[in-house]
C-alpha cells in the first residue's frame, strides 16, 4: 500500500543545508514533529539519517546555499518519510550490495528492511530534483 497525497496528515516539512550536518538537523527536526518518546522515534530517525545521508552524498548540491527538504506525513498506521534534494543527472537511487570491507552502500538496505520494501522515488521535474521516500508502519516501529 501507498499512501496518496490525499490521504496524508503533514507532520512537518523543513529546508535544510546540504552539509554533513544535515541528518542531524533532519533528526532534530523529526523529534520536535514527533517526539523522542514516540516509539517510531529510533526507526524514523534512522530512515531519515539514512535518506539524509544518502542525498548529501549523492545529489548534485555543491553550491553553498543548495538545501535539502525532509518531510513527514501519516496516515493511520503509517509514517511517509520524504527526502527532496537536486538530484544527480548521473544516478538514480538503487540498492547495492556493499563488500565486507566497504564503509558505505547498506543506507537503502535498511530503509528497504525497515519499510517492508515502501519505498522509492521520483524526479519532481527536470531541474527541480528528486524526492526519495519510504513508509514505515507505525506498529512495526
Amino acid at each position: 500500500m501507498t499512501l496518496s497525497q490525499s490521504d496524508q496528515v503533514r507532520l512537518g516539512a523543513v529546508w535544510i543545508p546540504c552539509s554533513n550536518q544535515a541528518p542531524c538537523l533532519a533528526r532534530r527536526e523529526m523529534s520536535r514533529w514527533i517526539g523522542s518518546s514516540n516509539p517510531a522515534w529510533e526507526t524514523i530517525g534512522l530512515v531519515v539519517s539514512e535518506l539524509v545521508s544518502n542525498a548529501v552524498r549523492h545529489a548534485d548540491c555543491a553550491e553553498p546555499g543548495d538545501l535539502i527538504q525532509v518531510a513527514l506525513c501519516q496516515k493511520d498506521e503509517f509514517y511517509r518519510v520524504e527526502v527532496t534534494d537536486s538530484g544527480s543527472l548521473f544516478s538514480t537511487p538503487h540498492k547495492r550490495p556493499p563488500t565486507d570491507e566497504s564503509e558505505h552502500g547498506r543506507g537503502l538496505q535498511i530503509v528497504h528492511a525497515l519499510s517492508e520494501g515502501r519505498w522509492g522515488s521520483y524526479s519532481c521535474g527536470q531541474g527541480l530534483g528528486r524526492t526519495v521516500w519510504c513508509e514505515l508502519r507505525a506498529a512495526s516501529c
